[in-house]
């Protein structure tokens, strides 16, 4: 064998052994990420089940040892600054049946109507007790369904003939089955709410998006509003702008923006502003997050949240944090 033919062999036998090692670490890699999400769903259940047996007398201990593994300090209240940690307090403290009424997905849509009209409610297509009642095929081929107990429990459906029914009948089936109020911190305004699916009109703007407005709301006084953007496209960025569409750099996306930032105010932003004011005053809540969509100036209700991200919320940042639980009277 010459120098040159054993050099080859060499060679392909050392390519040949790092491509097997790329492979091994791969796997083991892939074995990781498995086993991570394997914990945190096993972290995610227990808490959820100890938190569904406790006894009411352990909620606030429940709430301390919660708050410091999302927040990572303790939770004093002899001491609240920050808007998270009165959000705590409030979850122990202001918990009444119009609190559960109003984070109704369903029942609310009556408040709204009596507090700005019927005008700002996306159009509904049915309410059910039980997914298998949905009649899918007679849907038109965009809606959304959505239990009325919780967050995040939407089936948005852009094109039903993609869609396999018993696929979503059982993941329907799973959100009702649980007790929001017990899967994050203890929510217990979802504690009690008969739990519904309401399937309403697919809404969207004449680009084809939909984006989200949070108002952050203190009694009658409408402090700023979150735009959402790019939600379901793999990163949403969240930016700050107060009534007079000034960015507020309080969060990461507003600090990290160019000195000239801004994005264009939506039509009927002014409106929106008073629209959230009307339906945070009428709350009668110290705190409460009001959730509108605008598709080019039509503005729809989306939903009222008294624990945004249950009091643990990453996206709005310290500095946020802080100003709001200033403006956050608990008296």
């Amino acid at each position: 064998m010459n120098k040159t033919v054993k050099n080859l062999l060499l060679k392909n036998s050392y390519i040949n052994t790092l491509q097997q090692q790329k492979k091994t670490i791969k796997r083991l890699e892939e074995e990781v990420k498995e086993l991570k999400r394997t914990v945190n769903e096993l972290r995610k259940d227990t808490e959820y089940k100890i938190e569904l047996i406790a006894p009411e007398d352990k909620y606030e201990e429940l709430l301390h040892l919660w708050y410091r593994q999302h927040k990572g300090r303790e939770l004093d209240f002899d001491n609240l600054e920050t808007l998270d940690d009165k959000i705590q307090w409030l979850k122990l403290n202001r918990n009444s049946e119009k609190r559960s009424l109003l984070a109704d997905k369903y029942r609310v849509r009556e408040f709204v109507i009596d507090t700005i009209g019927k005008d700002y409610l996306i159009p509904l297509l049915g309410v059910y007790d039980k997914p298998e009642d949905i009649p899918f095929r007679d849907l038109p081929d965009r809606f959304v369904v959505k239990a009325n107990h919780g967050c995040a429990y939407n089936l948005i459906v852009k094109d039903k003939s993609g869609l396999n029914i018993s696929e979503a009948i059982e993941k329907l089936k799973s959100w009702l089955s649980e007790n929001y109020a017990f899967k994050n911190g203890l929510e217990l305004q979802y504690a009690e709410i008969e739990r519904k699916l309401i399937v309403e009109q697919y809404i969207e703007d004449s680009a084809g998006e939909l984006n989200d407005y949070k108002f952050y709301c203190f009694g009658p006084h409408v402090e700023c509003v979150v735009v959402c953007l790019d939600r379901g496209k793999g990163k949403t960025s969240f930016y700050l702008f107060d009534r007079e569409w000034n960015l507020l750099r309080y969060n990461k996306a507003g600090k990290k923006a160019p000195d000239n930032f801004t994005l264009p105010k939506p039509d009927n932003m002014d409106l929106m502003f008073e629209l959230a004011g009307k339906l945070s005053e009428e709350s009668g809540e110290p705190f409460v997050r009001v959730d509108l969509y605008n598709c080019d100036g039509k503005i729809f209700f989306g939903e009222m949240t008294f624990t945004p991200a249950s009091g643990a919320d990453k996206n709005r940042g310290k500095e946020a944090d802080q100003l709001f639980g200033k403006k956050l009277n608990l008296q």
